[in-house]
């Protein structure tokens, strides 16, 4: 199958030669007068070749019109970019997660599991386990929020923050937790949303508001 982008280009090769051709090459006497030609059947020649062109750019066209892209889903797997700055962590379902330019949070130089251990400080490991489904919200409940600040964003999201009002999204009770980690609840249910891993009733179910 060609690749959209590959087909996109030649179809606009193809448009720009159809337009120097119809421009440049208009009628005999222009292409006589230009002495582009010598004789009629060097003429024909030129103007069967743009009509072929034009045949082609209507069929490339078409076929441009029923290319669908993918659709884009949760993440299962991801790599962190240190020649970046800040360095990002990039999923295969092209987000990125730039958390500030602190590389502890995105897993550099550990290795976490992929149980249903509580999560902690390797954000992009959580994720992946959160898309998988090994972990969710009752796990998510009980995992250390100190790091999940307002600073932390998703790029390239498949769904946008925008859709909702965050303020009053929470994974749980505040019960013994301070103010501004509870506060940071927010921020893991905005993510697992731009990442497109919690739907529109999940997030719903945890207090974000549809604006």
């Amino acid at each position: 199958m060609i690749a959209m982008s590959n087909l996109e280009e030649f179809a606009q090769a193809v448009g720009r030669d159809v337009k120097r051709f119809e421009t440049d090459y208009t009628s005999k006497a222009e292409l006589e007068a230009k002495d582009y030609i010598e004789g009629k059947s060097d003429y024909q020649i030129l103007k069967h070749q743009v009509e072929e062109l034009v045949k082609q750019n209507k069929v490339l066209q078409e076929q441009l019109a029923l290319v669908k892209p993918v659709p884009r889903r949760a993440p299962m797997a991801y790599t962190i970019d240190l020649n970046s700055t800040p360095p990002i962590a990039w999923f295969d379902n092209g987000c990125g997660l730039d958390v500030g330019g602190n590389t502890t949070i995105l897993g550099k130089d550990s290795f976490k599991p992929w149980g249903k251990v509580v999560p902690g400080w390797d954000f992009p490991n959580a994720i992946i386990r959160t898309s998988m489904g090994i972990i969710n919200v009752d796990i998510w409940k009980k995992a250390n929020f100190d790091y999940w600040g307002d600073h932390v964003k998703v790029l390239n999201s498949i769904k946008s923050a925008d859709d909702y009002d965050w303020t009053n999204a929470r994974l749980s009770e505040q019960g013994n937790l301070a103010s501004w980690r509870w506060n940071n609840q927010k921020n893991v249910i905005r993510v697992m949303y731009q990442f497109g891993i919690w739907d529109a009733k999940t997030v719903e179910s945890l207090g974000a508001v549809r604006r």
